[in-house]
């Protein structure tokens, strides 16, 4: 009856325990033998547990000793249950446990799934045959060496990753008697009894049944652990005069937040709990809220109890309902967390931004998440009080603007205080909510903090702060995420690697979501960086041991899953802190957008009145009707609407000069054209087309019925090389002009540019028939935007690649392609881009880069030109031997701007020059296939890299017009 007790209940979860424990009574009854006394072990685990600041709590002592006991009857054991039921606690306690009692441990910790399986075993080269260890090899044979000293020592090799069919298969004779591991160069490796293997794991869902026959198994399930013990140990690290508010405080608000939002209770009423963005789970949640009370409220001086309470409110808003999905939720959150708290509503009426509540009310105006609790006063606040006054910096261009709103605000407070904190952080929303820009500005803003601030006794507050942001796709794989970050820190000893002295890097990981997903639903990338972030080491790809990564801290951005972006490891989601943010409200939008065009209209007519306001109202309104009306769909998959396209239109609103658009009815036939080519341009077919045409003359008639006829005459041609003049050095201008409803000026004009172009020995000679004018006026307007990079869709022969070599000469741009050979593969990509990056970052020569879906010869190519497109560089490009000659192309630059010259400041610059210099051209057919071996579809490049999915135009087949306009052009020469 021992036996089949103590070899079984490890294994169950919480509701089954019972069970078992009532069918063995049944079996034996009357029996209940005492379990084998494991007395020094328990102390052992209890005193270690009180050493770490951990609640003593007997369950999972209970399961120290139970791992214990499996692992002297199996030589292979698996921990398994979801996050939060203190695995890790578990085998660290059991292993400091033994180190006291006389026995030392050493853990020996990798990520199954962080690497291929060729690097955790090692491969063989079939045609030289030499041989490359892998990391688990490596270690394996470590572990299995005699030691030297010939103490007794334990070892344990840890396996914190998914266990799937591929890569655990290959273990199963280390797991069964024979013990032997057997390596693909035939080398055979028998495991010592002084060695064993852990596996750390969620679940086992891809587990075969061979591979769990074989181990011993602990459950730990949070059911059994809790909340309750995290709090009990975090509380009593505050300040003793607190712990009795606390303790109120926790009894009072955190099981009625917790009941709220997993079951629905609402005190006797029983309801649906709000959705969240991402799952989580009640430890995650109260672990947030621990982390916010951290960062708002100083430990060091006791808060006077109202006040307590308060900060205690505003982090239950930030912790518990951080991760409310919709503005409803929120709303159904304030309501039951004002309504526990029993206070009185305060309501302060329109003056609510400047009369401030105070503790012991809470303001009724908007909810919670509105305000912020001002310690200093003792007041809640409206974030609204923080806002700025929009003021465009002398020569910023439009891209780097951030209009100052409750939103951004709000973001960029909660950001500094997790990222002080040194905590992991992420924002979670929609495409479009201002997450990447929120994050850079914020980055941005804290490395200039960082340059400025003076010299202190503490040194690690103002550790000067390097900045890599990395972009994730669905091709990214560890070894890129690896190689970008070794490319920024240096070897300190030969295990310890961090950046430069006296500097911290802070790693902004965009779309962490994005990575495709094994069959066995792990990605590569997301397994890499828990290792990381929990363990804060790598292992090295060339020497294979395991290192430590000082001094760095991550941010990360993604959007819920779907659409091409996947669900995260809930295990590597708990490292985080997270925050949802939500769609901008139609106020933001409009305090958004309607600034930016007040300050670029200032210098405008006066008679222009109110315009500013009336665009934005009429580009929003479109843009709901069009989001609402035009999903995604199969066929469709690129009709992916958000912020973006709204800010592409009043890029070129911006654009409008008093000289070429002196009044009301020139700018609203402006705003027509953009809408054109930021939304029709995108449509598939002439019937989605039309619909936004529609829907745009609608706009037009209702607001500017008396502009009307004008703004809609039809062809919209604009462009701003109107200043053109033959054989003339006068550097054009560049002005943003309206051609007229006809082509005759813009086709004058582009013939014109074209007869200086040809030479008698590289002549284009094209046809500038009416569709050809209007697709060339599409790609200068891009090209002419900072940074504006385009991607056509068309059938072969369309003519994508002949006019955008012609608007590239038009704007005196160079052309580079790469041209494939039979071994062309990513490495000889990589220096095809370096030559290219020495042409714009050195020569500082202006390109077009023209890459066409025949060129991606290896589906590498497209993780290579993703990051062209989001962060302007290539992952560990340049060696650093490389990287020399262009520090000093940018040493003058980096100096006038008055910046400490080093290394990081210059390779910014460079990257920055490259950005502005560079001009990404895709050119791709809808009819390719993903299996396709020399090509990837546009369907691909679109849902699953975003970022390459902007400024689309679709090229239709030529109509039988123009072809006769070719032939009589033809003809007429003979």
């Amino acid at each position: 009856m021992r036996a089949l007790r103590d070899m079984n209940t490890p294994k169950f979860v919480a509701e089954d325990e019972p069970l078992f424990k009532g069918l063995i009574g049944d079996l034996f009854p009357g029996l209940d033998p005492t379990r084998a006394p494991q007395e020094n072990l328990s102390k052992a685990a209890t005193k270690v547990f009180k050493e770490k600041g951990f609640f003593v709590d007997a369950r999972q002592v209970d399961k120290v000793v139970q791992l214990y006991e499996t692992m002297q009857t199996r030589h292979t054991s698996m921990v398994v249950g979801p996050t939060g039921g203190g695995k890790s606690t578990v085998i660290d306690c059991l292993c400091k446990a033994q180190t006291d009692l006389g026995l030392p441990t050493k853990l020996y910790i990798i990520n199954p799934k962080a690497q291929p399986t060729t690097a955790l075993y090692g491969v063989m080269d079939p045609l030289s045959r030499s041989w490359t260890d892998g990391i688990f090899s490596n270690i394996f044979r470590a572990i299995n060496r005699p030691n030297e000293s010939g103490a007794r020592e334990r070892r344990y090799v840890v396996f914190d990753g998914d266990v799937d069919a591929k890569w655990v298969e290959d273990m199963n004779s280390v797991m069964d008697d024979n013990k032997l591991l057997t390596l693909p160069n035939g080398e055979r490796i028998r495991l010592r009894p002084t060695s064993s293997l852990l596996f750390e794991v969620g679940d086992l869902q891809y587990a075969s049944p061979a591979t769990v026959s074989r181990v011993g198994m602990v459950f730990l399930d949070p059911v059994n652990l809790g909340w309750k013990p995290f709090m009990y140990a975090w509380k009593l690290k505050r300040p003793r005069d607190e712990l009795d508010t606390l303790n109120e405080l926790i009894e009072k608000y955190v099981e009625p937040l917790v009941n709220f939002m997993f079951d629905g209770i609402d005190g006797e009423v029983v309801t649906d709990p709000p959705k969240l963005v991402i799952p989580t789970n009640e430890l995650n949640m109260v672990r947030q809220l621990t982390t916010m009370l951290h960062t708002v409220s100083p430990q060091k001086v006791a808060l006077e109890p109202k006040a307590l309470q308060c900060v205690f409110l505003f982090c239950c808003v930030w912790s518990f309902g951080s991760l409310i999905a919709t503005a409803e939720g929120r709303v159904r959150f304030d309501a039951f967390l004002k309504k526990v708290s029993g206070w009185n509503l305060q309501d302060v009426g329109e003056n609510f931004l400047t009369r401030f509540v105070g503790s012991g009310s809470l303001p009724e105006r908007k909810t919670l998440y509105d305000y912020f609790f001002d310690l200093e006063e003792n007041r809640w606040k409206p974030w609204h009080i923080l806002v700025q006054p929009f003021e465009r910096p002398p020569g910023a261009k439009f891209g780097s603007l951030l209009v100052s709103t409750v939103d951004t605000e709000r973001n960029m407070w909660l950001l500094n205080k997790i990222v002080l904190n040194r905590t992991p952080v992420m924002l979670v929303g929609e495409s479009g909510t201002a997450k990447t820009v929120t994050i850079q500005a914020y980055l941005k803003q804290l490395k200039q903090r960082s340059l400025e601030a003076d010299t202190a006794a503490d040194e690690d507050v103002h550790l000067e702060e390097m900045l890599l942001e990395l972009n994730f796709s669905s091709r990214t794989t560890s070894l890129d995420a690896q190689r970008a970050m070794e490319d920024n820190i240096e070897k300190r000893t030969n295990t310890v690697l961090g950046p430069p002295a006296k500097k911290r890097l802070l790693v902004f990981v965009d779309d962490i979501n994005m990575p495709r997903v094994d069959l066995y639903g792990t990605q590569q990338p997301i397994a890499f960086l828990k290792l990381l972030v929990e363990h804060h080491s790598w292992y090295d790809r060339k020497d294979l041991l395991f290192k430590n990564v000082r001094d760095t801290q991550f941010v990360a951005a993604m959007a819920p899953p779907g659409g091409g972006r996947n669900a995260l490891d809930p295990r590597f989601v708990s490292l985080f802190t997270i925050f949802n943010i939500l769609f901008p409200s139609d106020e933001s939008i409009n305090t958004i957008y309607g600034q930016i065009l007040r300050d670029a209209y200032k210098t405008m007519a006066t008679e222009l009145g109110d315009l500013p306001s009336q665009l934005t109202s009429m580009t929003l309104s479109l843009y709901q009707q069009l989001f609402a009306a035009l999903p995604a769909t199969p066929t469709k998959f690129h009709y992916i609407f958000n912020l973006r396209d709204l800010s592409r239109v009043y890029e070129g609103l911006c654009r409008a000069t008093p000289e070429m658009f002196p009044d009301t009815k020139s700018i609203v036939r402006l705003w027509l054209n953009e809408i054109s080519h930021v939304f029709m341009d995108r449509m598939a077919d002439s019937s989605d087309k039309e619909f936004v045409a529609l829907l745009a003359r609608k706009e037009i008639t209702r607001h500017f019925p008396d502009a009307a006829e004008f703004a809609l005459a039809e062809p919209l041609l604009f462009g701003d090389f109107g200043d053109f003049e033959p054989d003339s050095d006068v550097e054009r201008l560049n002005i943003y002009e309206d051609f007229g409803a006809e082509f005759t000026r813009a086709r004058s004009l582009v013939e014109m540019m074209l007869e200086e172009i040809n030479t008698p020995t590289k002549k284009m000679d094209l046809v500038m028939f009416d569709m050809a004018l209007d697709h060339l006026l599409r790609i200068t307007r891009v090209l002419s935007l900072p940074r504006g990079n385009c991607l056509l869709i068309g059938v072969g022969g369309s003519g994508k690649q002949s006019l955008t070599k012609l608007a590239a000469a038009m704007y005196r741009m160079g052309v580079f392609e790469i041209v494939l050979s039979r071994n062309y593969n990513e490495d000889a990509f990589r220096e095809d881009l370096k030559r290219l990056y020495a042409r714009v970052g050195v020569q500082k020569e202006k390109v077009v880069f023209l890459f066409t879906d025949s060129h991606v010869k290896e589906e590498g190519f497209l993780e290579v030109i993703n990051n062209m497109l989001t962060s302007g560089m290539v992952p560990a490009l340049f060696t650093e031997e490389e990287k020399e000659p262009l520090y000093s192309s940018v040493a003058a630059e980096v100096e006038a701007d008055g910046l400490a010259p080093s290394k990081d400041n210059k390779w910014t610059a460079f990257v920055a020059r490259c950005r502005d210099n560079l001009h990404v051209v895709l050119s791709m057919s809808p009819s390719g296939t993903f299996c396709a071996p020399v090509a990837v579809t546009f369907r691909v490049s679109s849902t699953i890299q975003p970022s390459i999915g902007f400024r689309s135009g679709h090229r239709r087949r030529w109509r039988r017009l123009v072809i006769a306009c070719c032939r009589r052009r033809k003809c007429r020469r003979i």
